[in-house]
């Protein structure tokens, strides 16, 4: 069998079932970030392996704290 990462899992699971897009504002809007996919995904990897947003950020690149905090404050909650 090949290697897989499992960030890779998540982004693939992500992409055939589509369960990212139960996420996003409270408010019902589209979402406004720069690539709402890349985040919920990201956001997921990190609050359910509990890495801080900041080594997240550290070590994945094109993301930053902040921005994956704001997806997770924003537009994840536990009923979504």
């Amino acid at each position: 069998m090949p290697e897989r990462s499992l960030l890779g899992i998540v982004a693939r699971t992500g992409y055939w079932i589509e369960w990212w897009r139960r996420f996003g504002p409270a408010s019902g809007n589209d979402p406004k970030l720069k690539d709402p996919f890349g985040r919920y995904v990201i956001t997921t990897f990190v609050k359910d392996t509990n890495v801080t947003f900041a080594e997240a950020a550290r070590h994945i690149a094109g993301v930053s704290a902040h921005e994956l905090s704001v997806a997770a404050r924003r537009h994840t909650t536990t009923a979504k």
